[in-house]
């Protein structure tokens, strides 16, 4: 029923039906909500969206939501998804690779979003995973665009800190 009221294209229905995801969903339904975040033209509905997002405090939604925004195409859309990840405050660390791949062939906005997801989850990362992502950024960096050098030389400079 909510994946169907998500994309009935009414607005006030699909409003309604964020509302009650907020209080009885499960992270099963995280794809149909990007989905609908980057189907539709209602500003309300995308903020009602992000907000959620947001608001998340179910561990178990963030494999869903990482898989579902970096299938997303439109940047800017992406982009505003990204943020919603810090924002949340759940743990990504598990899921970085995607946002360090980003933060290397997205636009500047992006790549600071990225940043951010990963500055806030470095704390978490084990010896394994801090070189992994290490290991993304060296195969990427030499291809990134000038503005984002800085954010990439930033983010090389916290991971050897944290690994030493």
């Amino acid at each position: 029923m909510f994946i169907r009221n998500l994309s009935a294209g009414d607005e006030p229905t699909v409003l309604r039906t964020i509302v009650e995801i907020r209080s009885s969903g499960n992270p099963r339904l995280i794809p149909a909500l990007v989905r609908t975040f980057a189907e539709t033209r209602s500003k309300s509905v995308r903020n009602e969206i992000l907000i959620l997002l947001m608001d998340l405090k179910v561990q178990e939604a963030v494999p869903p939501l990482v898989e579902a925004i970096f299938q997303i195409s439109n940047p800017e859309q992406r982009r505003d998804l990204i943020s919603t990840c810090w924002q949340s405050g759940l743990n990504f660390s598990a899921h970085l690779t995607p946002f360090v791949e980003s933060l290397l062939n997205d636009d500047y906005a992006t790549a600071l979003e990225d940043f951010s997801v990963i500055e806030n989850n470095l704390h978490r990362l084990n010896t394994d995973q801090i070189r992994g992502l290490q290991e993304t950024l060296k195969e990427g960096i030499a291809h990134i665009r000038e503005e984002v050098r800085p954010l990439a030389n930033q983010l090389e400079i916290l991971l050897s800190d944290i690994s030493e």
